[in-house]
């Protein structure tokens, strides 16, 4: 299994860490499975199409 993508550490802009690319910014609409949750920005890793984590995952 492939290593989860995550935001590279002090990256500006945002870019991934395991493709060194740099990630898009989302947002949540109205008219998602998220509505409930209130608005929110997140990033995805244009590569893998992964929403992406803050930190490595550690084992």
């Amino acid at each position: 299994m492939a290593d989860p993508c995550f935001t590279k550490k002090d990256s500006e802009p945002p870019a991934c860490g395991v493709h060194s690319v740099p990630l898009v910014k989302r947002q949540t609409s109205d008219h998602s499975d998220t509505s409930g949750l209130g608005s929110f920005t997140f990033f995805v890793c244009p590569v893998s199409g992964a929403v992406v984590r803050d930190t490595p995952a550690h084992s």
